[in-house]
């Protein structure tokens, strides 16, 4: 089985964040990214649908910047070493 998981970069909780001079965007410089906190239940509840079916993948989509990358790596590492097995593979943007 199969199960794609679509996620979205979002400033972190707490940031601070600022409009650029453009004031057409945020000031990015300052600016941490995570994973969207509803996009991670959806994740989490991926893994467990994984390992209660004794196998298949679970493929995270995200499209954007490419600090999107940064939130999939983490994802993944995350992930792996919670269930101590690879089971995440981000699909990037070219």
């Amino acid at each position: 089985m199969k199960i794609i998981v679509a996620i979205k970069q979002v400033p972190e909780r707490d940031a601070q964040v600022r409009i650029d001079s453009s004031g057409k965007w945020i000031e990015e410089s300052d600016v941490q990214y995570a994973m969207n906190e509803s996009d991670a239940y959806a994740l989490e509840e991926a893994l467990q649908l994984k390992e209660k079916s004794g196998g298949g993948e679970v493929i995270v989509l995200s499209a954007g910047p490419e600090r999107v990358g940064t939130t999939s790596s983490r994802t993944q590492a995350r992930k792996r070493s919670t269930l101590a097995a690879p089971c995440v593979s981000p699909m990037m943007p070219r």
